[in-house]
Parts: C-alpha cells; structure tokens; sequence
C-alpha cells in the first residue's frame, strides 16, 4: 500500500472555517433565491423550489422507502443481541423399569456476559428415588440440589467472540443506515431541482414561443393594410400567414414539452395523501433569477466542505471498522481455548448418600488447540485482503469527490459566463429586430429580413433560457457535490459573502432556513 492509501480519511479531511461555512451558504442562497419563504404557497402563486423540496422529503417514495433502511438495520441489531438473552432450560430423565427405578427433573439458566466472556449458570435438581454411585451426577439428597457456577475464557473468546463480534458489527450496520440514506437524500434532492429547473425552463420557452406568434398574428391587420396601400406585395400576407402556422406548431411542441415536464415534476411534487399534483401553468415563475459569479474562493472551501460531509467516505468507513472488528476476532481465535470454571452445589433436604459432602465445590480448566489452524489463517488473509482492497476504494471515494467537486464547480463558472453573453446576444438580437420592425412598419418592401431578426431575436431568448437551465442545474450538482443540506442552516460567522454574492444591502437579514426545516 502506498502512504496515501495508508492514510486514514480522518487524516485527509480537513476542519472546516467560518469562511468556509459562509461560502456554503452563498452557494444556497443563490439557488433558493427564487424560493418564497413564509406559509405554503396557494395554488395561485408561482411554484417555488422550497415547496417542491419539502414535499419530496415528506412524501417521495424512494427516499421514505430508504428511511426504512434504518428501521431494518435497528431490527438486525436487536437480533444480534439475541446472544445475550438469558437462556432456560428444563430436563426430566426417567428410568421406569429395572432395578433403579428414578425421575431426575432439572431445571437452570445460562446468561452469556460481556465481562470478558463470563458465562454464568445456575440451575435445581431432584431426583426421586436411589440411584448407584456410577449416577452421581443425577443422585439428589431429599431436597433436591441447587447449584451456581461461572465458566471464565482466559485466552480464545475471552476479549472478544463471535457473538460480541456480532453485536459490535450489527451496531456498526446501524449507523451505516445513516450515509446510506444520506446518498439517497442528495440523490433525490439533485433529481428535484434538475426536473425543477427543467419544468421552469419549459414554461419559459413556451412563453416566448407563445409571444412570437403573437406577434406574426398582429401584423395581420397591418399588412393588409399596407397592401391595399400598394406599399408591399400580396404575397406579403401569405408569407406571414405561413409564418404564423409553422409558429402554431412551434407552440404545440412547446406546450408538449412543458406538459412532459410538468409530469416528471409531478413525481417529486406531492400532496399530503402521497398524490401526485400536475401544477397549472400559470404557477410557473416568471422568470429565473439572476444568476451570479461564484466566490473566488468557492473552489477551495468547497472541496474541504465535501471532505467532511459527502456520505461515501462515511460509509467506507464504517465498512472499514466491521473489518477491523474481524481482525481483532481471528487474531483472537488463533489463540488457544483455556476455558476456567467453578461450580458450587449444595444438597438440602434429608441425607441418602453417604459419598456426597452437603457443600461441593468443583473446579477445572478445559484446554483446545486445533494444531494447523488452517481455517483461521485463511479467514485472516481473506480478510487482510478486504481491507487492503477497501482502503483503495475509500482513497478513490476522495479522489472522485475532489473531481466531482472540480467539474461542478467548473460547470457553474462556464455557464455563467455563457449567461453574460446570451443576455447580450438577447439585447443584440433585440434591437435589430426593432430595426427590422420599424423598416416594415413604414413600408419596407422585403418581409424576410423582418422574418431572420424576429427569428434571431426567439433563439438568442431560448439560447438565454438554456444557459439559465445550465447553471442553476451546474450548481445543484454543486450543492450535491459538497454534500451540502439544503435543509441546514450553517451560517454562524460574517455573511458579508453572502450579501455579496446577492448584492444585497449590508444591513438586509438573512434567513436561509426553510420554513419546513424541522
């Protein structure tokens, strides 16, 4: 192994700065910037990703069916315990012909402990009727005989056991539930907000579809009117005529496509019966907010932010303490079984035995070896071998997280620099069209240069809207990436950052806890 394989993930994570946390929470507000906070939205106000988050954590199924998770890992930890519970027992032997006739009935317990493997055991014999000397270990005085005893391992099973081994295991499965429902969250959040940021931008193409109709069907009039004036052609009219069936098509795909998303969503966004809501059109927001620049310092802290809270890690981990616990069991079982214990048993009732004290006391070692001990030694080197081969995956976890966090980070930045020049291909695009419109409005001839710029001027919008979908579902795969809870509330240090990022006044409050976060 390398000496960075052989460096524990401790070792690797770094603790986390105020600025740190800080940047954490610039990155969240920027993405819930468009998120209404205060009581749930009425049917009527536009659908923020807020409300869409906390239903999904409340009534998704995936992500309720891997809470479960944790219900069942607590079920398998409560079994392993079985091997602690007190065991009872009951026997009756009975000889009912020949010359010793006897019943013997005995009845005891067992309780396996934690102290270093003690077992102790106690129980209550009777037997009526004589019985030979060669019986003695059924022959009772008329009392019957009660007995308490502990058996004590000195060297295998004494520090450790399979049955502890077990239990600490099924301990650890318990808080393996915990990052494993940990990625299932930040799976579904990301899946959220990209289905989110889909639905909205589909709504938004479809408005500005819409709004390139609109504006080929009132021109009608005016063409008309410029043709009975002789200022353009007929065939003007049935250009323009054209021009508004193919937009017509235009919006019915458009339509399509926001109903399509408007159905995905619908998976996410539930009502409290666990139904699926299919939200009206007219709850789509106007627009998406202003994207801005991340901090020059967002790379850095967000790489030490995912060092700490991305549940991968965690969970190598974990998986790597159950292997630990292996080891610890199989150097201890290569050690010999020296097994001490002591018995105490004492006769009541009236004497029939002359060769039994009224007190006995009995003590003895019990000493195993198996000589090769072949089963052990392979166990050891299956399991040297996992934890060698865990080691190297939890080392690329790191490495994967770090590129995760590098490409995200680097997706954000990309797309908004491509934001700042869609919007100034929009304003461009905008104003030949302008152009292009006053040309034809008093009495330019040729209708097609009028036909490229309003085309222009739609695809420089739908080109604006896709670069908005390109960051804000960059940053949700930031958000993911770091491991970050959008359903915490880290700020704890100066949130002069924070008011940067959303050129806010220095004296505005900031509040970045949703209303539904319990």
């Amino acid at each position: 192994m390398s000496n960075r394989s052989d460096q524990s993930v401790t070792e690797i994570r770094a603790r986390q700065s105020p600025w740190h946390r800080v940047w954490i929470s610039g990155v969240l507000t920027i993405f819930l910037l468009y998120a209404p906070k205060g009581e749930a939205a009425s049917p009527e106000e536009p659908l923020s990703l807020a409300e869409v988050l906390g239903s999904v954590t409340a009534q998704y199924p995936p992500y309720l069916a891997a809470l479960i998770e944790r219900e069942i890992a607590t079920g398998r930890h409560r079994s392993a315990l079985g091997a602690m519970d007190l065991q009872t027992y009951f026997r009756l032997f009975n000889n009912p012909t020949g010359f010793y006739e006897s019943t013997t009935a005995e009845a005891g317990f067992e309780q396996f402990t934690n102290l270093r493997g003690a077992t102790f055991f106690g129980g209550y014999k009777y037997t009526e009727g004589f019985l030979p000397d060669y019986y003695r270990s059924r022959r009772t005085d008329g009392g019957g005989t009660p007995k308490l005893g502990v058996r004590l391992p000195l060297l295998r099973d004494g520090s450790i056991d399979s049955r502890r081994a077990q239990i600490f295991k099924a301990d650890l499965d318990r808080k393996l539930a915990d990052p494993f429902i940990r990625r299932q969250h930040l799976d579904v959040v990301l899946a959220t907000m990209k289905t989110y940021n889909h639905w909205l931008a589909s709504g938004r193409k479809l408005a500005i579809t819409e709004s390139l109709l609109t504006i080929a069907k009132n021109r009608e009039d005016a063409i008309q009117t410029q043709i009975d004036k002789g200022l353009v052609a007929p065939i003007a009219a049935l250009e323009n005529q054209q021009l508004v069936v193919s937009r017509k098509l235009a919006v019915a795909k458009a339509n399509r496509n926001l109903e399509a998303a408007t159905v995905a969503l619908s998976l996410f966004h539930r009502n409290a019966s666990d139904e699926p809501i299919l939200v009206q059109r007219k709850r789509v927001p106007q627009e998406f907010p202003s994207p801005q620049a991340l901090p020059s310092q967002a790379l850095s802290h967000a790489l030490k932010h995912a060092s700490t809270s991305r549940p991968e890690v965690q969970l190598y981990e974990l998986e790597l303490e159950k292997l630990n616990i292996d080891t610890k069991l199989l150097r201890n079982q290569r050690q010999p079984k020296l097994d001490a214990y002591i018995t105490g048993s004492k006769s009541i009732g009236d004497r029939q035995y002359k060769d039994t004290g009224e007190f006995e006391l009995e003590l003895g070692v019990e000493f195993r070896m198996p000589l090769q001990q072949n089963k052990v030694k392979g166990k050891q080197q299956v399991n040297a071998a996992k934890i060698e081969q865990l080691e190297l995956k939890t080392q690329f976890a790191v490495d994967r997280i770090a590129a995760e966090v590098w490409d995200a980070h680097s997706a954000v930045t990309a797309a908004w620099e491509q934001h700042q020049q869609a919007e100034q291909n929009v304003l461009l695009a905008n104003q030949l069209q302008a152009v292009e419109q006053d040309r034809f409005a008093i009495g330019a001839i040729d209708f097609l240069p009028l036909q490229i710029r309003e085309q222009s001027a739609f695809k420089a919008q739908i080109t604006l809207i896709d670069t908005l979908k390109q960051y804000y579902d960059a940053l949700a795969t930031l958000i993911v990436a770091t491991g970050l809870d959008y359903r915490s509330n880290p700020v704890s240090a100066d949130t002069h950052l924070i008011r940067l990022i959303q050129n806010l006044p220095p004296e505005t409050e900031i509040n970045l806890a949703p209303d539904d976060a319990n």
